[in-house]
């Protein structure tokens, strides 16, 4: 909640992502990603295939992917 993320570089070729979400937790749904602010990357949000949970209200400029997987709530960019 409420990260500013900015120009992440990585080798050349990988995958920069701004938050990651795997899933830790036996309870579904666990993960809630509210009001980010995400530039200069290859992947924002990112949730793995077995991550489950809701983004909202996140704001991203250049950034390739910006959001993967989980469940969108509303009002994000």
């Amino acid at each position: 909640m409420n990260n500013d993320i900015a120009d992440i570089t990585g080798p050349v070729g990988g995958t920069e992502v701004g938050i990651i979400l795997s899933n830790f937790s036996t309870k579904a749904g666990a993960f809630l990603v509210v009001n980010n602010r995400m530039t200069g990357m290859s992947r924002g949000i990112n949730f793995e295939p077995t991550a489950t949970g809701k983004y909202r209200d996140n704001l991203t400029s250049d950034v390739t992917t910006p959001f993967s997987g989980g469940t969108d709530a509303g009002n994000n960019n």
